[in-house]
């Protein structure tokens, strides 16, 4: 005994299973079936391999999930308590041999169920975990960030040190309001020994807000803010244990931060990494009074909701104190919008905009990608109708013995859980792939997050996610089992009964003709535009950049420590110095810059005399660019003139556009001289109007699409001054090639320049165009997956309704055989039936597809009126086939056998 506990804990159960059975287990016997399980499983993984252990319980899983979700249902519905275990466990069995004898239907429906309910789960469990995730912190849901919006630039405007004072001191919805800024320090903690790191200069406010106390000493507190108080450092409990050595005698000790001692006053436990991720926390001091409006370190700025509030009134208060702002301070706040935010938002790379917009909009996301189950569904149901009608003598009789409709339905649907259960879980399964790797593609792309995920990242299986995915998988089985079953038990059952010692066959009657026309028509109008969305979702892999990706390298600019005037005054004092001392490298071709990095925000757009904002229907990139970046990408002047110094004033306003632009947003028209605003998220009581920017200039656009050149976006750049911000991206072109090791010798090239820059981690552009495109391949096999399981479930529903109209014919065909019709006749009167069937679902389902297309308004290069016919020509092949080969099979019988067969 003591070997085989031993041996259960070398190999345990696999874990998603175990945590499935669990979660569906009743709480006062959760704990027995699991240890009893687990001990199995380590049996049958001693006597007959870990494999074969992890298939039982999987199956074990399966039969204990599908039977309790069983019993609450009935439950549920007042079924008869005393026969509800037995009944139970009787239906679970049967439904397990109808799987197995129905291979093909098991494996069709199977596959269509897990690709619909894995994307759905997929897509819900990613927009929760990262869009709306749950902070692990004491009432996390009532932490916000508050910042400004710059109606002029379109991004976040965080040099808010004096609008911070304000609503540090005068909001009452939100309390104790706090800030932090990233400072990019060098670490030195013995000599010789030095890393670069990232400290959070935070207010003491922010571990109140937090409410997490010190593993050891303290946090730090106001009198920490003080001027003239001592420097000071918290820790967090991974840095403590690598760093330090787990030393409990740390607080206390000096180490050097950027040639600054700082005293250890604290460690944080682990898991804590407020605000972000973090590992080093040092006061934030400044004096918002010494500070011009709009100058001052980058502010990341939040809070707690106030008892009784709530974000609607904290929004209402703020915008009144932006209001305000903007009529005391024109020049700095006019063109501001303060919005309070969701916590986790801002880092993610989503701001502005109306918040219960934003939020219908997810929550209407949420339900259009979960229609794909519905869709699946109904697809299955068409099948297992089929499966249905061919059991109603069995039916029949049943009802004939005495059981109730209720009964007989509920054994049907307890077969469609059972048919939907294992996809369920296997569509879980494809979810959490799916989120992992969608959390390490938003990683790498967030401009905040660093190396490290956010404290809140949550990658393992949510409950609300099991929950989805269960109440999916219930409502799949209600589609499949519940709504053929009614039908099936209707008021014809007597004629049923009467029809089992008759000569007739049962009648098909209107509703198989109604099935047949609409699974077709289904199909025919679903597919084309279907197929045209997913090639205009995956087409921008085959973008293809015009300047050589491999010859760049870019990365974040920054400072390692503010220095005095604020981290913006140093960084333009030394951004000149920097590029001289990069392009004295031979190698190099030449350097710009970047506002925002690789991110391109998407407005839409309007053009004066042009289009209204109520026109705008397609999305316009804009990027803020050094003057040389046009140039150094090779982007070719159409039209017009490229940026010069002077239009780096605030008061020019002008901007460049690309050749889409002109092409899809102007129609060809000249671009010259126009102006553009962005109507994006703008609302009524903004102090100022969304600004016009002037046109002066078109260049070609930066990438190509040989399949599609609509793919290549709109694009509007703006001058941007690096000198005038506090970070950037920095690209670089070389002469040739990027050579191997070379982010490390620019890194030289700058800390020689000037130490107290901070270069980030250098990534190439071929390395950067090749992951755009994983992206887009990924997000184009799951639109195949998607037409592929539609494109099946259809085709196989169509088949099943046909070859069982023609089985019930075999009377009709022996018959007309008897009295002499040869087997062309036969053929052609079935055909014939056949053909207008499926030729009124393709003419019904071709205008349905162009009308869903002309609603849709994507264009993506391929016109429905090409796809209709091909899917039309394959759903009237598997309508033809369907008839023939049970009609063949039909002819085949000797007519005397098949009038006694029925």
């Amino acid at each position: 005994m003591i070997t085989l506990y031993a041996f259960a804990a070398m190999t345990p159960p696999p874990r998603l299973a175990r945590r499935l059975l669990r979660a569906f287990l009743p709480a006062d016997i959760r704990d027995s079936i699991d240890g009893d399980l687990a001990e199995l499983h380590a049996t049958h993984a001693g006597l007959r391999g870990r494999l074969y252990a992890a298939l039982w319980y999987w199956g074990e899983v399966v039969s204990f999930v599908a039977r309790f979700a069983f019993d609450r249902v009935r439950r549920g519905a007042r079924a008869v308590a005393s026969s509800r275990d037995a009944a139970s466990s009787l239906e679970v069995r049967l439904s397990a041999r109808l799987l197995v004898k129905y291979p093909g239907l098991t494996l069709i429906a199977g596959f269509g169920i897990a690709a619909a309910i894995g994307i759905s789960a997929g897509f819900f469990a990613f927009i929760t975990a990262n869009f709306r995730p749950t902070i692990p912190l004491d009432e996390g849901d009532r932490i916000v960030a508050l910042e400004n919006s710059n109606l002029l630039t379109r991004q976040p405007d965080r040099r808010a040190a004096g609008d911070f004072a304000t609503w540090r001191h005068e909001m009452k919805t939100v309390v104790d309001v706090g800030a932090f800024w990233d400072a990019p320090a060098t670490l030195q903690t013995a000599p010789g020994t030095v890393e670069d790191i990232t400290v959070a200069s935070m207010t003491a406010s922010g571990f109140r807000v937090a409410r997490v106390g010190a593993l050891l000493g303290r946090y730090l507190v106001p009198d920490d803010e003080r001027p003239g108080a001592p420097p000071v450092l918290v820790i967090g409990y991974d840095a403590w244990r690598t760093h330090f050595a787990g030393d409990s005698s740390v607080v206390g000790r000096h180490v050097r931060l950027s040639e600054r001692l700082f005293t250890v006053v604290g460690v944080m436990p682990a898991g804590f990494a407020f605000p972000v991720n973090h590992q080093y926390w040092t006061t934030l001091r400044f004096d918002p009074s010494s500070m011009a409006r709009g100058t001052g370190p980058e502010l990341y700025v939040f809070g707690r909701l106030a008892p009784g509030a709530t974000m609607q009134s904290a929004a209402t208060e703020l915008a009144a104190l932006g209001r305000r702002a903007a009529a005391a301070f024109p020049e700095t706040n006019g063109h501001l919008r303060p919005t309070v935010l969701a916590y986790a938002l801002p880092f993610m790379g989503i701001q502005a905009a109306d918040g219960g917009a934003r939020d219908g909009f997810m929550w209407g996301m949420i339900f259009t990608i979960s229609l794909v189950v519905v869709v699946a569904a109904f697809n299955v149901a068409v099948l297992v109708y089929a499966r249905t009608a061919m059991r109603r003598a069995e039916i029949a009789v049943r009802t004939a013995l005495g059981a109730s409709r209720r009964r007989i339905v509920a054994q049907l649907f307890v077969e469609a859980l059972a048919l939907s259960l294992p996809p369920a879980v296997f569509g879980l399964g494809l979810a959490q792939y799916g989120l992992r790797l969608g959390n390490r593609l938003l990683q790498e792309g967030s401009s905040v997050v660093g190396d490290r995920a956010p404290f809140w990242s949550d990658a393992s299986l949510r409950p609300a996610t099991a929950a989805y995915v269960l109440g999916l998988a219930l409502v799949v089985a209600t589609i499949v089992g519940v709504l053929p079953a009614l039908q099936a038990t209707g008021r014809h059952i007597e004629s049923d009964l009467r029809q089992l010692s008759g000569a007739a066959a049962m009648p098909l009657g209107k509703l198989w003709t109604l099935l047949i026309v609409a699974q077709v028509a289904f199909a025919v109008a679903i597919l084309p535009p279907a197929l045209k969305d997913g090639f205009h979702e995956s087409r921008g892999a085959f973008n293809r950049p015009i300047y050589p990706a491999q010859n760049f390298m870019s990365g974040s600019l920054r400072m390692r420590s503010p220095a005095r005037g604020g981290p913006r005054a140093a960084f333009g004092a030394r951004i000149g110095d920097v590029v001289r001392g990069l392009r004295a490298n031979p190698s190099i071709a030449g350097v710009t810059f970047v506002a925002n990095g690789p991110v391109v925000e998407r407005h839409r757009t309007e053009v004066e005399g042009l289009m209204t904002s109520a026109d705008v229907d397609l999305l316009v990139g804009d990027l803020a660019v050094d003057t040389s970046y046009l140039d150094l990408y090779g982007a070719r002047l159409l039209a017009g003139r490229r940026f010069v110094s002077s239009d780096l004033a605030d008061s020019a306003r002008v901007v460049v556009v690309n050749r889409s632009f002109v092409r899809r947003m102007l129609g060809g028209r000249s671009a010259l001289g126009r102006r553009l605003r962005y109507v994006t998220g703008v609302v009524s009581d903004t102090a100022a109007p969304p600004p016009w920017f002037e046109i002066v200039g078109v260049v070609e656009d930066l990438r190509r699409n040989s399949i599609d050149p609509n793919d290549v976006a709109p694009m509007v750049y703006h001058p941007l001054a690096p000198e005038r911000l506090s970070a950037v991206t920095m690209a670089i072109r070389t002469k040739g090639v990027v050579p191997p090791a070379f982010g490390v010798a620019v890194g030289e090239t700058i800390a020689k320049t000037d130490p107290n820059l901070r270069l980030g981690t250098m990534r190439a552009g071929a390395a950067s165009d090749a992951e755009s495109r994983m992206v887009l391949q990924i997000v184009g096999m799951m639109m195949l997956l998607i037409l592929g399981a539609v494109l099946l479930l259809s085709a196989a529903g169509v088949y099943a309704l046909m070859s069982f109209t023609v089985m019930q014919r075999r009377r009709e065909i022996g018959i007309r055989t008897a009295l002499g019709a040869s087997h062309r006749q036969v053929l052609i009167k079935v055909f014939s039936r056949t053909a207008w069937q499926v030729g009124a679902g393709v003419a019904l389902g071709a205008v349905a597809a162009l009308v869903i297309d002309s609603a849709a308004d994507v264009d993506a290069g391929v016109p429905s009126i090409v796809l209709v016919p091909i899917v039309a020509i394959i759903m009237i092949a598997v309508g033809l086939g369907a008839a023939y080969l049970p009609t063949r099979r039909g002819l085949s019988i000797e007519p005397v056998e098949a009038l006694r067969s029925e």
